[in-house]
C-alpha cells in the first residue's frame, strides 16, 4: 500500500470504522504515520455514523448504480455486514 495524503488515510480509516473493520483501519494507521489520538477519533466517527444511520460514502458502497438514491447504498452496507 503506498503512502497516501492525510486527508485520504483519515476517510479510510473512517470508512473501515464504519464497516466494523479494525485490521485495515490498523494497517492504514501504521503505514500512514497517522497519531493514535486521531487514528481512534476517525474510527470512532465511523461507528457513529453507521450509529446514527449516515449512509457510508466509501467507494466500495458507492460503486452501485451511479445515480441510485442514497437509501440502496445504506442497505447495501447492512447487508455486508450480516455476512
Amino acid at each position: 500500500m503506498a503512502r497516501m495524503k492525510r486527508k485520504e488515510v483519515l476517510t479510510a480509516i473512517r470508512a473501515a470504522g464504519y464497516h466494523g473493520n479494525k485490521e485495515r483501519a490498523m494497517l492504514l494507521y501504521i503505514k500512514n504515520w497517522v497519531s493514535f489520538r486521531v487514528y481512534g477519533h476517525e474510527f470512532e466517527a465511523g461507528v457513529a455514523m453507521r450509529e446514527n444511520g449516515v449512509p457510508c460514502d466509501c467507494f466500495e458502497c458507492k460503486k452501485g448504480e451511479p445515480h441510485a438514491p442514497r437509501q440502496a447504498f445504506r442497505l447495501e452496507c447492512a447487508s455486508r455486514s450480516q455476512l
